[in-house]
């Protein structure tokens, strides 16, 4: 232990004196700066747009509490302006650790439930509905940003920090062994484990410093989500300890190597290749082998099976609707001493109070409906008639998509599962993984939000179906108490934790790999 921490402290004197070393470690902290200031940027971009949206969307739902422009037996295309928004996804509590999947996923979904979506795909929901009417919005004005995709930490410990630790281990022996002072060395009562484990140490400190601490302290300074504790102390000890294994892991392997060759060159081109191999080719083989095994859903054959299915079911709907309006054409007489403006608002209060003829209600969707649904007020206005009608088409609408989504999701399921077991080979995919879901950037949480923007989508509608259903005008006060759309993360700790647990597991397999490597390393014959 003592000629351990004595190679150490040498080993920290000549790393200081080498210029080598000052490149090194200038470019990671260039790396790491540049990266945060990248990631801040984005985040605060991302900041910026969620509240522009949650203003306008204020805004409106205000207007409507004032009354302004209100109808009190709004049809659906009255409702419209109302309950329509745009919902940016919120920027995730750590992403100045990681960005995600920014350059994949939509960044903003606008919930537009128009009269005939037909160019929207129905998105599933966590309680087993579809929704129509959501598109998925561009807030980038920067496409060269999107063409090369985020420059983030998670990008800088994936390809940069390796580098490093190769360009700092690539001639860890290989300089005294060329100059012929290994041997001198060894003349000293002083094993060849415990010259490797000194230099390895100052040199895997070095670089854990630069990637693991100074990000984390930083990070952990300027997020104020650090400050809650808890749930964010484990993201960033989960964060912290996948890098610090990946670490491990190439601090073996550039030790093992260097043991291997005969000269620092010869080292450093196996390094670079094998940098090439684990980290660009390997993670390309898995994802085109994870595609040939269980190949992912075709998104064309969806939105092709699932485009036409609103229109086949408007079609009902609309076919009711005109039935309903030559009806109440033929039963309505207006008064005659009514200006224009009373005129209109007499009409449309006799369109909300005047019962339906029975064979509009007689119809096989709407007489479904109220079979189904006990709690629509009898007899129907043509108001009531032509909202049933348009319910109705939203169920059947659901209920011939759910078989396409469900098996949309299935094959899904398998394909991610599939990609999921063949990361393991990879150590370049798991520590992806394991930082983009402890940054709250992953696939996960895109699919809570939109399960939580689906929930708020049938509450902000909530107030007229029910006032529908019951037959009784609608005034401003249905709203007062709905609120811009808000993304509140259900992820607890133990989801947290499970997410990432295999991905931890297999990191740990390769840290043991590469301590492994060292030992060999260490045991090596000097030549």
């Amino acid at each position: 232990m003592n000629a351990i921490r004595t190679i150490s402290r040498l080993e920290l004197r000549l790393l200081r004196v080498d210029p080598r070393t000052t490149i090194v470690v200038g470019l990671v902290l260039g790396a790491v700066a540049l990266a945060l200031v990248s990631a801040s940027h984005e985040v605060n971009a991302q900041a910026r747009t969620v509240e522009e949206a949650r203003l306008e969307h204020e805004a409106r739902l205000a207007s409507a509490r004032e009354g302004s422009g209100w109808l009190e037996f709004p049809t659906h295309e009255d409702r419209v302006p109302v309950v329509s928004f745009v919902a940016p996804v919120p920027p995730a509590r750590f992403a100045l650790l990681s960005l995600g999947h920014r350059d994949v996923l939509p960044q903003a979904l606008a919930w537009v439930p128009e009269e005939n979506a037909t160019h929207s795909p129905p998105e599933p929901s966590g309680d087993g509905r579809v929704l129509y009417g959501l598109y998925p919005v561009e807030v980038t004005s920067a496409p060269i940003a999107r063409l090369l995709g985020p420059f983030d930490l998670a990008f800088v410990v994936v390809f940069l920090l390796p580098l490093a630790v190769l360009a700092l281990t690539f001639d860890l022996l290989g300089r005294e062994r060329e100059r012929g002072t290994l041997v001198l060395v060894r003349s000293q009562p002083v094993g060849l484990a415990s010259l490797v484990l000194g230099k390895l140490i100052v040199r895997g400190c070095l670089v854990l410093g630069l990637g693991v601490v100074a990000p984390i302290v930083v990070v952990a300074a300027v997020s104020p989500a650090a400050a809650s504790g808890g749930h964010s102390s484990s993201s960033l000890l989960l964060w912290g300890a996948a890098v610090a294994l990946y670490t491990v892991f190439w601090l073996g392997v550039g030790a093992w190597v260097d043991s291997r060759s005969r000269t620092s060159g010869s080292s450093a081109v196996t390094l670079a290749g094998m940098w090439l191999a684990v980290v660009l080719l390997l993670p390309a083989a898995v994802v085109q082998t994870a595609e040939r095994i269980a190949p992912p859903p075709s998104t064309v054959r969806f939105a092709q099976e699932t485009r036409p299915l609103p229109e086949l079911a408007y079609h009902e709907y609309s076919l009711t609707y005109r039935a309903a309006w030559r009806a109440f054409e033929e039963a309505y007489t207006p008064p005659s001493d009514l200006d224009d403006e009373e005129a209109e608002l007499h009409r449309a209060a006799a369109w909300a109070e005047m019962p339906v003829p029975a064979e509009i209600t007689q119809r096989p969707w709407i007489q479904s409906l109220l079979d189904r649904e006990l709690d629509w007020a009898t007899p129907l206005s043509y108001w009531q008639a032509t909202g049933a009608a348009k319910e109705a088409e939203r169920q059947e609408t659901e209920r011939r998509s759910r078989p396409i989504i469900e098996r949309h999701q299935a094959e899904e399921a398998r394909h991610l599962s599939t990609a999921r077991w063949l990361s393991l080979l990879s150590p370049a995919l798991l520590v992806q993984e394991v930082m983009d879901v402890t940054a709250g950037a992953d696939l996960a949480r895109h699919k809570r939000f939109r399960d939580e923007l689906g929930a708020y989508a049938r509450d902000i509608e909530a107030p007229f179906v029910e006032a529908m259903k019951e037959g009784r005008a609608i005034s401003p006060d249905a709203i007062a108490e709905v609120q811009p759309f808000e993304f509140r993360d259900s992820a607890e700790r133990h989801e947290l934790w499970s997410a990432v647990a295999m991905a931890l597991a297999g990191l740990l397999a390769y840290a043991v790999v590469g301590g492994g490597l060292v030992a060999r390393a260490a045991g090596a014959r000097v030549t």
